[in-house]
């Protein structure tokens, strides 16, 4: 199941040419992950203030594919890509109207606050990536 959030290109996303400058993709794919967390019930802010766990992004990547310019309304369709002992990825595909503008995927690594060392991925978070699973 996709996670939909709606986003916008800002003027400062773009370049002296007003078009979409290829790194802050990442902030349209940065924030659906932070939205899609918060639905599912692990904010940033409780990940910070109240779990023993946190996450630490160790692989990102992204596919440019149409050029975007200031105030194009986006769509991101986001879910769970893969879900493994210690990690996970979520994959990104971000639409103008109908039309596919750009993909992307990020990895992360759950790690225990107190040591910072790898830690299997929780069962109740793993349970609310699982939702999103393709």
């Amino acid at each position: 199941m996709d996670f939909v959030t709606q986003n916008r290109v800002r003027m400062y996303d773009t370049d002296a040419a007003g078009i979409l400058y290829f790194a802050q993709q990442f902030r349209f794919m940065q924030d659906a992950w932070e939205q899609l967390m918060d639905i599912m019930g692990f904010s940033l802010q409780y990940l910070i203030d109240e779990s023993h766990w946190t996450m630490v992004m160790v692989h990102c990547e992204a596919d440019y594919k149409m050029r975007l310019g200031v105030h194009d309304a986006l769509t991101v369709h986001s879910n769970t890509g893969h879900i493994g002992e210690t990690s996970f990825s979520i994959a990104h595909r971000i639409y103008r109207k109908e039309e596919l503008i750009g993909t992307g995927k990020t990895v992360q690594v759950v790690l225990s606050k107190g040591t910072m060392s790898k830690i299997p991925v929780p069962d109740d978070f793993r349970t609310a990536l699982e939702r999103y699973l393709v």
